[in-house]
């Protein structure tokens, strides 16, 4: 007992235990969102401070452990990780509300206690550095990432039940509370799934899984996450083309399934949410009607006469149906940072508060909050000001250049993955659902850059 107090346990004890405290952890963040599930109380998300602070402990102990027994290298990407940290606490301090800056809205839990939390994961993360317990964590988590799917089946296929409240109608969200959050999900996991497949290993368990996970990207409705999984697997098309010709048969198989798999899965749910539960669906709430607005923008482009003569053209149309409201979303927080020095040091972290008029019924004005910018990198401007945004970019940067030169198969898997979530940032924003996973993720990636290296340097 005397031994863990003053820090003197055996090094391969602590690894251990780093990684049964990412098992743990990542396994309990399914928690809340099923007891808001079944209970229908949104005072369930507050299971996510309690879960904070059981693993923030551990986290900690890690941290310090490996810092005063220096095992921990002052890298690149820890000093502007640490910056970041730095910067954001000045921003917090200044910002109009502190308190909540420091511990997350009650909606969003991404204020800068979490901060706190993912620079931990990140730091304690970068200690697992031997490919086996890489792919273990990530078998399991791929694990978590089916089972999550397969609730999303019950979410999209059967009428409201004991198990399941329905809150998005024909969408999938699984346990991550959003379907756009669910397609950041399983977009990040069934990249890992396929690359792990076609690339590193032929089990029929990461087959399996791909597909599996892949029907719950479909599922989820969400044309971001989506467009930016057909964006890498145009690249590995090319990549295999080029390089691995050898793999060009796998590639056509996957390609036939994706395609069968997109078919099946958004034509019946949005069949059976509008023929037998009677929904009104939205059809620029579907990948399909986004693939159609996409088409309708490119026929209309071609007589840009029409554009001119009327402001609701079909192009006019079909363009609102991509965005979505992002666009407007987009301009009133960009409006924000350049009011009142808003660039330098922002809201805040998790203090965004952008009042929207909506509409205007029976001469009432009927205003909504823009909380978050859609747009990861946007957003962090408007929360972190411009210091912020360079550094965490210089961070993502050097990550993904060390990721580039190396030579390690499971970096450029890992690398691959995280490619995509940064794509699909464009579209989407940071979350307490998703960002322990990519952290933990990039953490392993740059342990197993920095252990290549010891080893290369001992020999």
């Amino acid at each position: 007992m005397i031994d863990i107090l003053k820090l003197n346990i055996d090094k391969k004890y602590i690894d251990r235990f780093t990684i049964f405290i990412v098992y743990i952890s990542m396994l309990f963040m399914i928690i809340p969102r099923y007891f808001i599930e079944v209970t229908g109380s949104n005072m369930a998300e507050n299971i996510f401070n309690g879960i904070y602070l059981v693993f923030f402990i551990p986290y900690l102990y890690i941290f310090i452990y490996n810092i005063k027994n220096k095992y921990h290298k002052n890298s690149i990407d820890f000093i502007l990780l640490t910056l970041y940290l730095i910067i954001v606490l000045i921003s917090m301090i200044f910002s109009n509300n502190p308190f909540n800056s420091f511990l997350g809205s009650t909606s969003r839990h991404d204020g800068y206690l979490t901060l706190i939390m993912y620079y931990l994961i990140y730091v304690d993360s970068k200690n697992i550095t031997d490919k086996n317990d890489v792919m273990k964590i990530i078998k399991i988590f791929i694990i978590y990432a089916i089972i999550s799917t397969l609730y999303s089946f019950i979410q999209v296929y059967l009428p409201v039940n004991m198990f399941s409240a329905k809150y998005f109608g024909h969408m999938g969200y699984g346990f991550q509370a959003n379907p756009n959050f669910f397609g950041t999900y399983t977009l990040l996991f069934t990249s890992l799934s396929l690359f792990i497949s076609l690339f590193i290993s032929d089990s029929k368990f990461y087959k399996v899984s791909t597909i599996i996970i892949f029907t719950g990207l479909v599922m989820a409705e969400s044309s971001g996450p989506f467009f930016t999984f057909l964006l890498l697997f145009i690249g590995v098309i090319i990549y295999v083309l080029i390089k691995r010709k050898d793999l060009i048969k796998k590639v056509i198989i996957w390609l036939l399934l994706f395609i069968g798999l997109y078919v099946i899965i958004n034509y019946s749910l949005i069949y059976v949410n509008q023929k037998i539960y009677n929904l009104n669906i939205d059809e620029h709430y579907t990948i399909s009607g986004d693939i159609r607005s996409i088409i309708n923008v490119f026929n209309n482009t071609q007589n840009t006469q029409n554009v001119v003569q009327t402001e609701h053209s079909e192009l006019y149309d079909s363009f609102n149906n991509i965005s979505s409201s992002r666009f407007m979303v987009s301009d009133d927080v960009i409006d924000y940072i350049k009011r009142d020095n808003h660039i330098w040091l922002g809201s805040g972290i998790d203090n965004l508060n952008i009042y929207h008029l909506g509409s205007i019924t029976d001469g009432k004005f009927n205003f909504w909050i823009i909380d978050k910018a859609h747009n990861i990198y946007l957003n962090m401007i408007a929360e972190t000001g411009i210091f912020g945004f360079i550094i965490y970019i210089s961070w993502m940067i050097v990550i993904v250049v060390k990721g580039i030169k190396s030579k390690n198969k499971y970096v450029y898997l890992l690398l691959f993955g995280l490619i995509g979530y940064n794509i699909q940032g464009i579209f989407n924003i940071n979350v307490i659902y998703v960002m322990p996973y990519y952290y933990i993720l990039t953490g392993m990636m740059m342990g197993l850059i920095e252990g290549d290296r010891h080893e290369t340097r001992k020999h």
